[in-house]
Formats: structure tokens, C-alpha cells, sequence
């Protein structure tokens, strides 16, 4: 299958959680503005890593998504920021899908910030938005905060970040199925053109705001949208490894597969760059019935505590070689310090990567 490269951008630098807990706000080095290579020399594992040293990218995000400690119907801020620090997390993907997860990230912001916690703000994609009773339609954003409008809401992030700085970069879950031109895409919303507009939004606030778009293997495999359009409006991507094939005319995730991790990234950092960042997520929390057609299941298990060290630990090491930037853990539970997932990813994120 084609796939659709990124082309050479310019890269971009800027703070991480680690570097301001170990020596106060330090800048990150500045990305490499060249292409990994294809193959290169083979690591100890035997798989492909680029030639250039990993070192040059800094220490590896690592990221926490989702499964926040919550009081009532709101987060509970000093909870959460707490069982970051203690298992040893960089950077927090602060879901807004709600009102009310809007109106207390601020309040995250100003906890995180002393704690030496970056923050991404996730937002949902029209697809995804809460419709209210009785709206069927694919594409829907009206009820989402600022009206919808994404601009907007980039804006406002600008702004936001501009005042409180712990909030580093803009996610947009599920990104493609929301893009054009993309003939299996959810809702056809986010256009090249509207993309750089939200981008600059934000930036006339705060230049150095980053957007990261969640994209997955079939983006990379050139299976959805030119990502080359894009690529001017973007820092790079989180990439949620979910051991994707192609099966009787459809993608399909496989969470508990791990022999194409490798492959999978390794694609995607072709295609991304060395200019680009790109950051790994793995599930602690995934369907069960994954090959299932249709929406998210309410079927859900909680991923072998083996199995998501395994991933993570790979994931790891590739972005010590420079294959990766870091990853991103999508509900670990941190209402349990003493669940065996928390264990083993606490051992990890404390490791010198």
C-alpha cells in the first residue's frame, strides 16, 4: 500500500515535565530536520534504528491519557497531580470532552505546573462530541465547548497556555475520520485550510504551542488522508499501537498483538520524519471484542500486566534509539497505586531512559 510521506518541516523546541522537576525550565534540543532512513544499522535486537543518536530528541515523554482520580462529577486535581508524581509521569493528556472538564483544566494547569507535569489538552473530534437526546447525525460539534468551533477553542489554548505554561500541546483524538479528503471518514471537518487556522489561532497567543493529531497504523499505511497536506500544521503525532491488520476489506485491531510493534512504529516514523515528533500509545484498557464492527464496546478488559510492560518497555527502548519520542499509557489506573499495572509502569517511568 502508498504510503503518504510527510515532508520536511522545520522542527520546534520546547520544555518537558522531567527537565523542569530535574533542573527548572530547560529547552529541549532542537529536532533533526531529516527523513529516518528506510533500514540502518541494526540495533542489539537486530531491528532497524535511525543513524542519528537519540540523544539529540531529549528524554522520552512519559505520558498518562484518561483514568483521572475524580471527586464527585469533577476531577480531583490534587489526587491526580499526586499519583502522576508518584508513578513518575512527565506529561498529562488532559481529556475535554464535557463542559465541566473544560472549566476545571485550568485549575489542572496551576497544580501541574509546580509539580513539573506538562499537560496536553485531548480534545474529542466532531465525531465524537456528546450529542444531545435524539441527534443521530455523524458529524456534530454545537454542543462542544466554545460552540464547536475549533478555532476557537485553539484560540482560547493560546491564550490559556500563554498564562498558564504547563500546557505545552493541542491533541485532536481520532483525527482522520474527521479529515478531508478521507472517503471512509466519520465527519468531513477538518480541512487543510481549517487546520491552519486553528494552528495559528493558537500561536498568535502562544508561538509555541504544539498540535499533535492522533493518527493510526491505516494513516500511515496511506490508507486515509494525505498527511503530506498537513504537515505544515502539525509537531508531530501520538500513534495509538493497537497491532492493526488489514482483513476482508477493513482494518482491524488486534490490542493483545505485539510482533508488529516494531514494524508499526518504525513505519511511522518514516512517514512523520525526523523533524516530527512521534509518540507511542499503548492501552491499559481496551476492548475486548476488538474485531467487532461498530462504535467503541462496552465490553471492555483491563491489558495483562506483562503484556503492557512488555509493550511499553519496547517502545521505550525504541525511543532511546531515536525510533520514538516517548509514549502515552490510556488508563492506567490511578485511583490504585497498588493495581499490578501501576506497578510495573511505575518500574518503568523510573528508569534513566
Amino acid at each position: 500500500m502508498r504510503i503518504l510521506g510527510w515532508r520536511q518541516g522545520s522542527g520546534r523546541t520546547g520544555t518537558t515535565g522531567r527537565g523542569r522537576r530535574a533542573a527548572g525550565l530547560v529547552a529541549s534540543a532542537l529536532l533533526l530536520g531529516l527523513h529516518v532512513p528506510a533500514v540502518a544499522a541494526p540495533s542489539s535486537s537486530g531491528e532497524p534504528v535511525p543513524s542519528t543518536a537519540a540523544a539529540a530528541t531529549g528524554s522520552p515523554v512519559l505520558g498518562h491519557y484518561g483514568g483521572h482520580v475524580v471527586s464527585g462529577s469533577s476531577i480531583d486535581v490534587r489526587a491526580t497531580v499526586q499519583a502522576l508524581q508518584q508513578q513518575g509521569v512527565t506529561t498529562y493528556a488532559y481529556l475535554v470532552r464535557t463542559p465541566q472538564q473544560w472549566q476545571d483544566l485550568p485549575r489542572f494547569l496551576r497544580a501541574a505546573e509546580p509539580a513539573g507535569i506538562d499537560v496536553w489538552a485531548y480534545l474529542v473530534p466532531p465525531s465524537s462530541v456528546p450529542r444531545p437526546p435524539g441527534v443521530q447525525v455523524p458529524c456534530w460539534s454545537s454542543s462542544y465547548v466554545n460552540g464547536g468551533d475549533y478555532v476557537s477553542i485553539f484560540r482560547s489554548l493560546g491564550r490559556l497556555s500563554a498564562q498558564l505554561p504547563a500546557l505545552t500541546a493541542v491533541v485532536v483524538d481520532d483525527f482522520s475520520q474527521n479529515a478531508v479528503p478521507n472517503p471512509r471518514a466519520k465527519c468531513s471537518y477538518f480541512t487543510v485550510d481549517r487546520v491552519a487556522r486553528m494552528v495559528a489561532a493558537a500561536r498568535s497567543h502562544q508561538p509555541s504551542l504544539k498540535f499533535y493529531p492522533v493518527l493510526y497504523h491505516r494513516d500511515f499505511s496511506g490508507a486515509s488522508i494525505d498527511l503530506a497536506a498537513f504537515r505544515a500544521h502539525v509537531d508531530g503525532a501520538v500513534f495509538p499501537y493497537r497491532g492493526e491488520t488489514y482483513q476482508a476489506g477493513r482494518w482491524v485491531p488486534d490490542y493483545l498483538r505485539r510482533d508488529t510493534q516494531a514494524e508499526q512504529v518504525d513505519l511511522a516514523r518514516r512517514v512523520t520524519g525526523r523533524s516530527k515528533k512521534l509518540f507511542v500509545m499503548h492501552y491499559a484498557y481496551h476492548r475486548c471484542d476488538a474485531g467487532s464492527p461498530g462504535e467503541w464496546s462496552p465490553n471492555v478488559c483491563w491489558t495483562a500486566p506483562s503484556l503492557l510492560s512488555s509493550m511499553v518497555r519496547r517502545s521505550l527502548e525504541m525511543s532511546a534509539e531515536g525510533r520514538a519520542d516517548g509514549v502515552v499509557v490510556y488508563r492506567q489506573p490511578l485511583a490504585d497505586p497498588a493495581d499490578p499495572r501501576m506497578r510495573v509502569l511505575r518500574a518503568l517511568y523510573a528508569r534513566p531512559w
